[in-house]
């Protein structure tokens, strides 16, 4: 378990840098739309879309063997925007999950 702040505070940078680019990219999107750049604003959309689609791909496969209620709430952090913030939180607490995972929880921050 995280006992410091310094290693909360390491833990919580990812995750506020992703909410700022995310931010930033919603913001590019409507000015690319507002000078009529669509085909730039189409694709950074896409990006996006593709991101979202990759993570929850990835959290299906991390966490199938699951019940079905904690596989739906996994899935949910992901299209809520939440996963970054929730996996800095399971890293600074150091949770530990019993179920195999492709990656170990220190490398999801």
């Amino acid at each position: 378990m995280a006992t410091s702040t310094t290693e909360l505070t390491y833990s919580t940078i990812p995750a506020a840098l992703s909410y700022m680019d995310t931010i930033s990219d919603i913001f590019v999107i409507r000015d690319y739309l507002r000078s009529g750049d669509t085909a730039g604003a189409y694709s950074l959309m896409a990006m996006i879309g593709l991101s979202i689609a990759l993570q929850l791909l990835l959290a299906f496969l991390q966490n199938r063997k699951k019940s079905k209620r904690a596989l739906i709430w996994e899935l949910l952090i992901v299209l809520s925007g939440l996963k970054p913030a929730v996996d800095a939180y399971r890293v600074a607490t150091d949770y530990s999950n019993e179920l195999n995972l492709l990656t170990p929880s220190w490398t999801w921050a």
